[in-house]
């Protein structure tokens, strides 16, 4: 399979063209293969080709989450939280979605010490998807949360934001 201009085409079949599923499934392995040989560059590079050459492809979720994934075992923390908010906009129907809305509400709270923040994103995880596991599991966290005082719980997101800064910064 090759890209034309027109869509995609088998090599051996002049002028038929296919569909985009085994490009796709076969550019996100060749991007996990760079992830486990540690070229994370070649990886995103492959990722990104996926999202925006095929971006209504089923696969096209999944490939920006793991760049997602991948910057941040970069310590590329900005990259990571472009890449996880733009799936949360791009794809609201995906069953990755709430996964993104978790990751970005764990960010802003453990990295940013931001409650508010961290809500906004807990909050659109149980509207929007008030039956997915993570939705259970983000209403136990804030629950647990509530029983911290305020003066402890923000000196203790602070020292977890620092610790993740200084980890980035190394």
């Amino acid at each position: 399979f090759f890209q034309a201009e027109d869509g995609i085409r088998d090599y051996k079949v002049t002028g038929v063209q296919t569909c985009a599923l085994p490009i796709s499934d076969e550019a996100l392995r060749l991007a996990r293969l760079y992830r486990r040989l540690d070229r994370p560059a070649q990886a995103r590079e492959v990722y990104e080709w996926i999202w925006r050459q095929t971006p209504e492809h089923p696969r096209a979720a999944q490939a920006v989450l793991e760049a997602a994934q991948t910057s941040i075992s970069r310590g590329d923390d900005r990259q990571a939280k472009e890449l996880l908010t733009y799936l949360v906009n791009r794809y609201l129907s995906s069953p990755l979605r709430p996964v993104a809305l978790y990751c970005l509400g764990n960010r802003q709270l453990l990295y940013e010490a931001d409650l508010k923040g961290a809500w906004a994103y807990y909050a659109a995880l149980l509207k929007d998807h008030p039956t997915h596991a993570l939705a259970d599991r983000t209403r136990r966290y804030w629950a647990l949360l509530q029983t911290i005082k305020p003066a402890d719980l923000r000196e203790q997101l602070a020292a977890s934001a620092r610790q993740h800064r200084g980890k980035s910064q190394s």
